[in-house]
């Protein structure tokens, strides 16, 4: 009896220590599992700090495409003489910066008054009126129209200029061509600024052929003033007016003088 006493009270203490090792650690998997947070339905992540780029590069954008040029012809006027005007409107993309060349056979670009970048309004709409050089040649000469946008994108389109002689006209009003002997004439003609122009007088068998120059005013306006000598045979006689371009092409007409 005595022996079952002794071995009863050993074995109650070696229980009690295995309880007391296990709690500790017991304890802290309770706690460890009490501190985790749950995880969030909508983990946050580097993505929702930076904006997103909605814009896509492929193919481009409205912004960086830019329309095709078309000129408007009936609001344009793309013939005319050395030292006269031309004017030009086109339509494009809006605010798109338009720039044009010419050359009139030159092989030089012209640089003439007017001749200058342009942007586009709102609709698009750019137009020009600039001076032809005096020293064009006549004839059908391109000219190239570029349209750029700030991103970059460009269009380029050309089409035909003519240069024309320019015409010789009478001015009636400050003409007289009938008088006596000696008596005075006047003869007026308009045509491009600035050019040479040579009045020859035939008065007949015997007298003297005469050659007057004038050059024309920046309205193209050109005037002679002579006398008829007191020896002139009376008739009809030819007097032609020559106009000679800065470039050395020339052109003629011819009209009468009547001596009474």
């Amino acid at each position: 009896m005595g022996c079952a006493l002794r071995n009863t009270c050993l074995e109650r203490p070696t229980k009690r220590r295995t309880f007391f090792c296990l709690a500790p650690i017991a304890l802290l998997l309770f706690l460890a599992a009490c501190g985790t947070p749950a995880p969030s339905a909508h983990p946050l992540s580097q993505a929702d700090l930076t904006p997103t780029d909605t814009t896509s590069s492929t193919g481009g954008t409205a912004k960086t495409q830019i329309a095709p040029i078309k000129l408007l012809a009936a609001q344009s006027q793309l013939s005319g003489f050395p030292g006269g005007q031309m004017h030009m409107v086109v339509v494009t993309s809006p605010y798109a910066l338009c720039v044009f060349t010419v050359s009139y056979g030159s092989g030089l670009s012209s640089a003439n008054i007017g001749i200058v970048p342009h942007t586009a309004d709102a609709q698009g709409m750019a137009d020009w009126t600039w001076v032809i050089d005096k020293s064009a040649h006549t004839g059908s000469w391109p000219l190239k129209i570029t349209a750029s946008l700030p991103a970059g994108a460009r269009m380029t389109t050309t089409i035909q200029v003519t240069v024309i002689f320019p015409p010789i006209t009478l001015l009636s009003t400050q003409t007289v061509l009938r008088a006596y002997p000696g008596q005075n004439m006047a003869l007026a003609i308009t045509t491009a600024p600035g050019v040479l122009c040579v009045m020859t007088l035939n008065s007949g068998p015997g007298i003297p052929i005469k050659y007057l120059k004038s050059v024309s005013d920046t309205n193209g306006l050109a005037a002679w003033n002579w006398h008829i000598g007191t020896h002139a045979l009376a008739g009809s006689w030819p007097l032609v007016i020559l106009v000679t371009l800065a470039d050395g092409e020339q052109n003629s007409i011819q009209t009468s003088m009547t001596v009474m």
